[in-house]
């Protein structure tokens, strides 16, 4: 059974997280996705910034950054995750809504009620299509995938990813259930041990159990099928429902409820989570949040990379001079394309050599070449000697410069 009260507000957090799950990989940012990791050319696109595969240090800081957050945030709110903001949960409403539409489940179906487990089952597998679908986005661009699948030209990796999502989620609606946060979900497990008793918890009042109906009411609403007045169990999954059941029936007889959220106890404050623990996580949060985002907006938008081919031997010119191949790689972060001018120093008389200098890197992208640079005449020996191969864009100003050795012996 359920009021209007709490669960009104989770269906309409449900409703805001599907709208932004299913909408932003349509969102582009300088060109791109706004949030995209690409197979191909293993780049993640963020929210307009993008990561090579050399960047993904960043990465690695930011996963940390989440766990810490995850901790702190269960340190404080307890299953606020489980209860409002998991994906799981939010595809498992959406399920339970349409399966109670149906009046699916119970006795015994007649011929109407095997059409409508009929209808469900179909409907599970439809949003479980769109679920695959919306997940492989994240990987390849809608605005590429939607034309190709009208043309009929749609990748095999794209149709096997679809695939697998799709298995995966079949698995989970038709058997699984709300069972997968009780037994295989591994947060579920852990927020026994994150969570402290000033943690926020949905909670039955001890001090007013004799008020209590014995109608059992919290315990049909429970999609898990707990006893709420037996104290936090780790199936619980936070929808609240035993909340709105007991409000609903308490409220007839002029009362209140007695399971609410409560930090620790029914008298228990905000002010009680936030424990030295959480506090002290959160400032780490913020500290190395801002440290790396001051190291990563000050990186320039131009790299390069400059590599001596060792396999390859120097070449003597006509004039004495020795010429040395060197493998560049230029990258461009910037979303617009820059046009970069090539040139050495560090060593008198050096030239530089490429097949096309200016070289155009595109917006987000890479470019590899080979190149050579030219001593002049009389630097021999083994000695190597430390050059600067620079490249420049005079229109952004953008430029980069890669350090290495001249040697040709």
């Amino acid at each position: 059974m359920r009021s209007p009260g709490i669960q009104r507000w989770r269906k309409a957090a449900v409703a805001v997280q599907a709208a932004l799950v299913v909408g932003l990989p349509f969102v582009r940012l300088g060109g791109e996705s706004a949030l995209r990791f690409d197979v191909p050319t293993f780049r993640l696109f963020f929210f307009g910034a993008t990561l090579a595969a050399g960047e993904y240090f960043i990465l690695l800081v930011g996963s940390l950054l989440f766990l810490l957050g995850v901790i702190t945030v269960t340190l404080v709110f307890g299953r606020v995750w489980c209860g409002w903001l998991c994906p799981q949960t939010a595809l498992m409403e959406i399920v339970d809504i349409v399966k109670g539409a149906l009046s699916v489940g119970g006795k015994a179906p007649s011929a109407s009620g095997y059409a409508r487990r009929a209808v469900y089952h179909l409907f599970l597998a439809a949003l479980a299509l769109l679920v695959s679908v919306n997940l492989t986005w994240y990987f390849v661009s809608p605005y590429e995938m939607l034309p190709g699948l009208m043309r009929g030209e749609v990748g095999r990796l794209t149709v096997w990813c679809v695939g697998v999502f799709w298995a995966a989620l079949m698995l989970q609606f038709e058997l699984l259930g709300r069972r997968f946060c009780a037994t295989i979900c591994p947060y579920a497990k852990m927020q026994d041990v994150l969570m402290d008793s000033h943690s926020l918890t949905i909670g039955f009042d001890t001090s007013r159990r004799d008020d209590c109906m014995g109608c059992d009411l919290c315990v049909r609403a429970c999609p898990t099928g707990i006893d709420i007045k037996a104290g936090p169990q780790v199936q619980c999954v936070g929808c609240a429902r035993c909340i709105d059941a007991c409000v609903k029936v308490k409220s007839r007889k002029g009362g209140t409820s007695l399971v609410g959220y409560m930090f620790g106890t029914p008298t228990g404050r905000f002010r009680d989570a936030l424990t030295f623990k959480s506090i002290a996580l959160t400032a780490v949060i913020a500290g190395v949040g801002v440290l790396t985002a001051a190291v990563y907006s000050g990186s320039p938008d131009v790299e390069v990379s400059a590599v001596r081919l060792s396999g390859a031997a120097c070449r003597v010119a006509p004039d004495g001079g020795r010429v040395a191949p060197y493998r560049l790689e230029l990258a461009n972060r910037g979303g617009a394309d820059v046009s970069l001018s090539l040139s050495v120093s560090g060593m008198d008389g050096a030239i530089l050599a490429a097949p096309e200098n200016p070289v155009t890197v595109a917006g987000n992208g890479r470019r590899t070449m080979a190149v050579f640079v030219k001593a002049p005449a009389g630097v021999t020996g083994k000695t190597p000697v430390r050059i600067v191969i620079s490249a420049t864009d005079p229109k952004s100003g953008a430029a980069a410069e890669a350090r290495t050795s001249f040697f040709c012996p």
